[in-house]
Order: C-alpha cells, then sequence, then structure tokens
C-alpha cells in the first residue's frame, strides 16, 4: 500500500499523489510544485529519466488495488483468548467517506502502518479524543460528520 508515508513524492505532474493535505500527508502540493526531481512514488505514471539516462515508464497499480489515504475510525474487539485487536475505518484515497470500509490491518497487508496509525493518534488527540480512555469505538470528525455511527455503520 502507498500511503505517502514518511516520504515527499517530488514530481509536482505525479498522477499518484494526493491533490489536498491530509491526516496522513503533511504537505500540500503547493509546497512541492516547481521541483524538477523525479518521482519517488514506485507508481508514478510519468515518464521520467532515470541516472542512465534511460526513460523508464511504471506500471499503474491494478484494479483491484486500493491506496490507504488515512484511518478516521477505530472499534475495539476484545477476542477470548487473544486479547484486544483492533478494526479501522479506512478511507480510501480518490474515494469518499460513503466508499469508507472497516478493516484489520492485517487483512490490508500494509508493510508499514506506523505512519498512518500515528496519524490517526495525532489527529485524535487534536480533536480532544484520549484513545488510551476512549469507548469501544473512535471516529474522528469528518467520518461522524459524513454520517458514519458509533456502530461504524454510515447512514446518508
Amino acid at each position: 500500500m502507498y500511503a505517502c508515508e514518511t516520504r515527499r513524492y517530488t514530481n509536482a505532474q505525479c498522477a499518484w499523489r494526493i491533490s489536498q493535505k491530509s491526516p496522513a500527508k503533511k504537505i500540500k502540493d503547493e509546497e512541492i510544485k516547481g521541483s524538477n526531481a523525479p518521482c519517488a512514488r514506485p507508481h508514478c505514471l510519468l515518464t521520467y529519466v532515470n541516472r542512465r539516462g534511460k526513460g523508464r515508464k511504471s506500471q499503474p497499480l491494478d484494479d483491484s488495488s486500493f491506496v490507504v489515504e488515512a484511518f478516521v475510525g477505530r472499534h475495539k474487539k476484545v477476542t477470548g483468548g487473544h486479547g484486544v485487536s483492533y478494526e479501522y475505518l479506512v478511507k480510501w484515497l480518490n474515494y469518499g467517506y460513503d466508499e469508507a470500509t472497516v478493516q484489520t490491518i492485517a487483512s490490508m497487508q500494509m508493510s508499514n502502518p506506523g505512519p498512518l496509525l500515528e496519524a490517526f493518534e495525532k489527529q485524535a488527540a487534536a480533536e480532544g479524543i484520549d484513545l488510551d480512555n476512549a469507548g469501544d469505538t473512535v471516529l474522528l470528525r469528518e467520518a461522524a460528520e459524513a454520517g458514519w455511527t458509533d456502530n461504524l455503520a454510515c447512514h446518508y
């Protein structure tokens, strides 16, 4: 999964960049415009020149791949013998809140969910939510305003 994590993608024309600020991406387009460095994103759709002077065009992700933009909610599950686990309300890149889904970290097969988890925790703290003392379900303000409820059902 590519969720911008901690790397800055410097190609101002990159077709895979997020066009607005999100909890997982702390920079805006205006902050990287004018850069002529090649895009570091593995699936940039634009051709660029590599170090050996040869052009390269990355292949886009297939239609069954989705990119996590941010975690916007969390539900605590207690399973006998396994302890506490969490399911996250996932806002997908280029999709609305009506198409967000509830997923476990394991089901998304993410190599490094840390930056997204940290962004979720920081946003929750900014909204005055104490995750350590919160109830079973936590929703960030944007998800709640979009119609999501404490049982992680969406009402439109």
